[in-house]
């Protein structure tokens, strides 16, 4: 019979390809880093967004109210959601969503927040995703990365809860331990001041995914998929595919950064 752990075992042969992906020692020059993290910002934004579908199929999000159909794990993603909302910042007195946190520390680091920016002006102004993505100037396998994301949006709820478990949060802290591991061995570029809000960023989320989120996003999987062997089945293709979706968007970027380095910006 299948559960969460097994799952994890099933992909974790996909989940060390990301963890050592050539990405993160290619990054050998502070601009190559401005240049990650003008990709990356995006899929810090579409996590968002698979956890607040994911919350929608389980709790009324509008007016009138029903009670949710898992109390449990309405629990579980209100606690989730709230850290990801509305954390502690970088000055320790603030509280900013985690994309905000990643903005200001774009924007402390001089990366180039143009794409992003105007990403979110036309999402702002009522564009379509998919419109949005196209019309923003960011690079193909940029918005391949988003729009796999948003082709799970539409699949049951078990499904939904796999690709933010295994797709996010099964990822998170390992790939942000191999990153401030390859940004220390760089000596930060010698520009530790200007990387110091993406290093309180990834650090939180190292303390955060691994110790919480994940072991959280599990126990939720095996509440709703119990002893349903379709279901796990479909948790398990959904888990592949999400992490599929990650190794292919850093070879990518891997080999956007080696291709070119774009200016950063003041």
């Amino acid at each position: 019979m299948y559960s969460s752990n097994m799952i994890h075992e099933k992909v974790k042969y996909l989940i060390k390809k990301i963890d050592s992906h050539s990405l993160f020692s290619s990054i050998n020059t502070f601009e190559k880093m401005q240049t990650f993290m003008k990709y990356d910002v995006f899929t810090c934004w579409d996590c968002m967004c698979i956890i607040k579908v994911l919350y929608g199929k389980i709790v009324s999000v509008e007016a009138p109210w029903f009670p949710p159909k898992d109390a449990f794990s309405a629990s579980l993603l209100c606690h989730i959601i709230g850290e990801e909302e509305s954390d502690l910042a970088f000055d320790g007195k603030t509280y900013l969503s985690h994309f905000d946190i990643y903005i200001a520390a774009m924007r402390r680091a001089h990366a180039n927040t143009g794409p992003i920016v105007n990403f979110m002006n036309r999402l702002y102004a009522q564009e379509p995703v998919q419109t949005a993505l196209a019309q923003c100037g960011i690079e193909p396998f940029v918005q391949r990365y988003v729009n796999t994301t948003f082709s799970f949006f539409g699949l049951e709820v078990h499904q939904v809860a796999a690709a933010f478990c295994f797709g996010r949060e099964a990822l998170a802290p390992n790939l942000f331990s191999s990153l401030l591991s390859h940004l220390k061995q760089q000596q930060y570029f010698g520009e530790e001041e200007k990387l110091c809000e993406l290093l309180y960023f990834c650090n939180r989320h190292i303390e955060l995914d691994g110790s919480s989120h994940f072991p959280k996003m599990l126990t939720m999987l095996d509440t709703l998929c119990g002893q349903d062997e379709r279901k796990w089945e479909e948790v398990l293709n959904v888990a592949i595919t999400a992490i599929q979706a990650k190794i292919d968007f850093y070879s990518d970027m891997l080999q956007e950064i080696s291709n070119k380095q774009p200016l950063s910006v003041e």
